[in-house]
């Protein structure tokens, strides 16, 4: 059976996979951003609105005409300079929502994409992190989607909202942007290789480790999630393996087959930064039977390739 299902943040790195996958299912998809490109007007979502949900009154019209039995919010900010662009988008915009979905589909059922980065720097001997752990946040991302995951969950109490809360760890997979780590990598090795870039390599802090979970995995787990969570309830996704940043450089630097020199650009290191993060995905596998089906090694493979593709044109337009 067809549903409505309404996808904020419709273009960014998850929802153009989680677009993809409920279109196989066969239901109608109505996906919103800021500013849809052509390309993503033309995909898989049957309608685009172009929209910015910091504007309360757009969504409540926006629910109002879609009329959606299932919400995935995706939008939101992740490292805005200006925190009050990062609050403004993360914490009032899910506010926004939220009021939408109580005043014209309280029926409807939400799933909020929080993240990993609420819980903040836990002792080694409390991880893998279990979703009942403590919430304390270092970074700005960390706090805002807290204050929205707690939104949510109020909500979802007071006002007898279907809400599941789901904390993605680090996401990682083929079409991500190059400000998070492992797309960094990617990107600077494949410039090495087309000539765009010196045999040099710029890295932060290499000995940290951090979960990581391709982006496909992902949008499957949201799916099962909507089919089987339970409401009121916050599910890790996570992979439950730690991974060193080093590691992950390794694999690219093997990829590649190059020698390259790597030095560690002061600037690329975080201020907050948590040495190691590695979560539990015990309970979404209790009760979706979900678990990580792609390895990182075929994550960072996909990821190469990706980068490959996408320097590569650059590198032919720029001789045209």
């Amino acid at each position: 059976m067809s549903i409505n299902v309404l996808v904020t943040g419709a273009h960014g790195f998850v929802g153009r996979y989680l677009i993809a996958r409920l279109q196989q299912k066969g239901d109608s998809v109505f996906g919103v951003d800021l500013s849809p490109t052509q390309d993503a007007k033309t995909g898989s979502a049957k309608n685009w609105y172009s929209g910015d949900i910091r504007n309360a009154d757009f969504c409540i019209n926006l629910v109002n005409e879609v009329k959606p039995d299932l919400v995935f919010h995706l939008a939101g900010g992740l490292n805005s300079p200006i925190l009050s662009d990062l609050f403004s988008t993360n914490v009032q915009g899910t506010l926004n929502i939220l009021e939408a979905l109580y005043q014209k589909a309280p029926e409807s059922k939400m799933i909020y994409i929080s993240s990993g980065a609420v819980y903040g720097n836990v002792p080694a001997s409390r991880q893998p992190i279990m979703e009942d752990e403590q919430m304390n946040p270092v970074t700005p991302n960390g706090v805002s989607k807290m204050a929205a995951d707690q939104l949510c969950n109020f909500y979802g109490r007071t006002h007898a909202l279907n809400i599941i809360r789901v904390r993605p760890f680090n996401l990682i997979g083929p079409g991500q942007s190059d400000n998070l780590v492992c797309a960094a990598f990617a990107r600077q090795m494949a410039e090495i290789r087309f000539g765009l870039q010196e045999k040099k390599l710029q890295v932060g802090n290499l000995n940290s480790s951090r979960d990581f979970l391709d982006v496909r995995d992902v949008a499957r787990g949201l799916v099962l999630l909507a089919e089987s969570g339970r409401p009121g309830e916050a599910y890790n996704l996570c992979s439950g393996r730690a991974t060193r940043i080093k590691d992950v450089l390794d694999s690219f630097i093997n990829l590649s087959g190059m020698d390259v020199e790597v030095s560690v650009d002061p600037a690329r290191l975080q201020h907050g930064d948590v040495p190691a993060q590695v979560g539990s995905h015990a309970k979404i596998r209790q009760d979706t039977g979900w678990e990580p089906e792609i390895s990182l090694e075929k994550s960072l493979q996909a990821m190469w390739d990706d980068w490959c593709f996408r320097v590569g044109n650059l590198s032919e337009n720029s001789k045209q």
